[in-house]
């Protein structure tokens, strides 16, 4: 509220201050700011032992993480505000009692589109997982890499 006595620099007991205030009402300003969800784009190439995935794994994760945050999501990286880029592949392993294992290793960067600067950057290094042969081994340790890629983006964005 507007503070009469300083403004117009008068006593509040005087004359002035009353004709002051009732010369000068003060009007209610109401101001409407539209705000822009930021905007997304995600490159992903998530592969199994040098093939590509069919169904991508850690895509998705770090979608549902950002959409939880209120982020949108667009397919052309010169509509974003943050493009996302994920290099993402499997190594065989070992055997073991029946068991295989695989291990994956992916680069994550998140990179300021409007400056090109990265922003965050992660790497999981030889997520280990295990199971009936290799490619679910290699499904088991992408999900386990994308536990580690949603807390990673949860705590740091």
């Amino acid at each position: 509220s507007l503070d009469f006595e300083k403004y117009f620099n008068v006593n509040e007991n005087s004359i002035y201050y009353g004709i002051a205030k009732l010369q000068n009402p003060i009007k209610e300003i109401v101001t409407y700011i539209d705000v822009a969800k930021p905007t997304i784009c995600i490159e992903s190439s998530e592969k199994i032992y040098g093939r590509d995935m069919s169904i991508k794994t850690l895509e998705p994760s770090v979608k549902e993480v950002f959409a939880e945050k209120s982020y949108n999501f667009v397919d052309n990286p010169q509509e974003a505000d943050l493009i996302i880029k994920i290099n993402a592949n499997t190594t065989t392993g070992t055997k073991y009692q029946g068991i295989l294992f695989a291990y994956l290793d992916a680069n994550i960067s998140i990179i300021d589109a409007s400056t090109g600067e990265e922003i965050g950057k992660t790497h999981l290094d030889q997520i280990k997982g295990g199971g009936a042969n290799q490619d679910k081994a290699a499904k088991k340790a992408y999900l386990i890499g994308s536990k580690k890629v949603m807390e990673y983006i949860d705590q740091n964005f």
